[in-house]
Order: C-alpha cells, then sequence, then structure tokens
C-alpha cells in the first residue's frame, strides 16, 4: 500500500509533471502569484486555499479533484478528457458547478475565522459558514459529508484554533523524544495522534494567545542553560521566515528532526537558519529553509535539575578585587 502524501506534496507532482520543476512556470499556468505556490510547496507547507485549488483543477482539467484533495486513486483522469471542466462526481460539481462560486465565498469565510481575535467572533463567523453551506447544499444532492469533510481539512491548521474552547487553549500537547519519530513524519498532521498526546494545563493568561507545544531537549547541546530531559514549551511562529527573534530559544521542526538552539536567520538572502548551541562543545546548524516543517519560538521550560548552589555575589567582587591587586603588584612600576 503506497503511503499516504499530503496535498503540499501533490501540488509538488503537479510542478514536476506539467512544469518540469519549474515553480514560476507553474504559478503563471494556473494564474496564482510565485508566493502562492512557494508558501504551499516551500519551507512553510502552507494548505492551499480553496481558490488556489480551483484554478489549479481549471488549468489542468486531466488532474482528478479526488486525487489533489485526498490522495485517492491516480492523478490523471484515465480516459482523455475534452477540453472544458470534465463532468459528473461530487467533486467537480464543488470546482465546476453552478455553486462554485459560493465555495469560494465560503472559502473566504474560513480565512476570517482563522483570524478571528476571540472566541466570539470566532463563534460568529462558524455560525455564517454554516449557513452558507446549508444554503449550498439546498440546491445540489450531490455533496455528501466526505466530501464536505475533505474540503474543510483542507485548511484544518488554519482552523483549528479558532474552534478551540478556552480549556482546550489552555491544554500544551507534549512531545517526549521517544515520540520524535512519528512527528516530524506523519504525526504533526495526524488530529488522532496529537489528541492522544499526553498533554498539561497551565492556567496562565501566556498561554491562552497562541497555540503552544512542549518538546524534551534530547541533547546537552544548550548547556548549562538548558540540560537533556529539560521540556521546553514553545509558541507556534506563524510566516517564521519574518519572525525569528535572533538569538532567542526556537524548537525547530525539520524533515530530519527537532532541533532546539538559539535561532540567528543569517542568511535569509540564501534561505539559511543558523543554529547556535550554548555548548560550545557543539557545532552551529545550518538549516536550508526547504527542510523546515514548523518553528516554536521557546516561552518557558519544565526541569527536574534545579540547581542548588547559592553563589555570594559580595564575596566573589571581594575576590575579583584581590586578583587585580595581585596583578597591579606583580606588574613593573614606573621610574
Amino acid at each position: 500500500m503506497p503511503q499516504q502524501t499530503t496535498i503540499n506534496q501533490r501540488v509538488q507532482e503537479l510542478i514536476d509533471t506539467f512544469s518540469a520543476g519549474n515553480k514560476s512556470a507553474f504559478a503563471r499556468s494556473v494564474g496564482i502569484s510565485n508566493q502562492s505556490v512557494n508558501e504551499i510547496v516551500g519551507a512553510r507547507q502552507s494548505a492551499p486555499s480553496f481558490k488556489a485549488i480551483q484554478k489549479l483543477l481549471l488549468a489542468f482539467t486531466e488532474v482528478r479533484p479526488e486525487w489533489l484533495i485526498n490522495g485517492d486513486g491516480e492523478m490523471l483522469h484515465q480516459e482523455e478528457v475534452n477540453a472544458g471542466a470534465p463532468e459528473g462526481g461530487t467533486f467537480n460539481e464543488v470546482f465546476y458547478g453552478p455553486n462554485a462560486d459560493n465555495w469560494m465565498r465560503i472559502s473566504e469565510a474560513l480565512t476570517h475565522l482563522r483570524h478571528a481575535s476571540n472566541k466570539e467572533e470566532a463563534k460568529a463567523q462558524y455560525v455564517h459558514i454554516k449557513k452558507m453551506l446549508a444554503d449550498v447544499l439546498s440546491s445540489t444532492n450531490s455533496l455528501d459529508n466526505a466530501v464536505i469533510e475533505s474540503l474543510l481539512h483542507i485548511q484544518h491548521h488554519d482552523l483549528a484554533y479558532a474552534y478551540l474552547t478556552k480549556e482546550e487553549r489552555n491544554e500544551i500537547k507534549l512531545v517526549g523524544n521517544d515520540l520524535v519519530t512519528h512527528y516530524i513524519t506523519v504525526g504533526r498532521e495526524d488530529k488522532e495522534f496529537i489528541n492522544s498526546l499526553p498533554s498539561i494545563n497551565i492556567p496562565d493568561p501566556i498561554y491562552q494567545n497562541g497555540l503552544f507545544r512542549c518538546f524534551q531537549i534530547a541533547d546537552d547541546s544548550m548547556a548549562p542553560s538548558l540540560s537533556a530531559g529539560t521540556y521546553i514549551i514553545g509558541k507556534y511562529l506563524e510566516e517564521w521566515q519574518n519572525n525569528i527573534q535572533s538569538n532567542t530559544t526556537h524548537i525547530v521542526v525539520t524533515q530530519d528532526g527537532i532541533i532546539i538552539r538559539r535561532a540567528v536567520n543569517a542568511s535569509p538572502i540564501e534561505d539559511i537558519l543558523h543554529m547556535i548551541p550554548d555548548n560550545r562543545s557543539y557545532a552551529t546548524l545550518k538549516i536550508k529553509y526547504e527542510h523546515i516543517r514548523e518553528i516554536w519560538v521557546a516561552v518557558s521550560t519544565i526541569t527536574h535539575n534545579l540547581s542548588n548552589t547559592s553563589i555570594d555575589y559580595a564575596a566573589e567582587v571581594a575576590r575579583l578585587r584581590a586578583d587585580v591587586e595581585e596583578i597591579k603588584s606583580s606588574l613593573p612600576t614606573k621610574k
């Protein structure tokens, strides 16, 4: 059984198939911006909007909507498709049928829902979307719940936070070192897996504004500041290319693992992020943007290694003064 791909990977397949891997040429063919294409298949791996999917399927009518949306079956229709939109099928009705404009308005409403500033605003937008869905469904008999869920699932990352209750917003999922492999492959997009993770609830206002996750440090690259085994809570960083907090600890999820170090966006032109350790016995890592899946900026830690060392700063200053005086006395005097 072939491994399930993401919609981002399937768009990349289309770029390779129809534009020989040239993203700019693909963007021109579809009628969307280069930025939109880069956000879908580049480092950000954003979910394509309904409008982008509609334009893509209109540009390449031989592509099966079921394959693009769900990864079901083959990429192309088995029989040659005549010029114009293919007929029949529930997905085809969504993208090519008389309700296509209504679906686009629903997509735009979903974007507004994503940016809702509070629960009340999100609820109002959600009610509005449900009404629009009811109006669309009342005029067709071919759309079933599976189709609706598939279309909404495309933007599940955008919608997730808006749907959370106050209690759920305080809930922070923990990703231990034993779960890293699964998390970086399919787990971070697997709602069932994320829901199964252990969680903590911290009733502090700082954790009520954004999405937070807790990761475990695997090595001593951040010692003595952070030791191996320490849990570090990070806030999800949207549009991270422009929002890296230089020289601040970040959790960077790549295609190969999770790196927890100080981030410096040293080479934005070359699309390279530098991850600098506090422990100088470790080398600085240079990560290409295209290998980055998500970034979280560190906000707090949970550790079992509390230091019981008490520092007498007055005594330290006195010792330093004594050392300076000893050095001065050993210097030759001026004649």
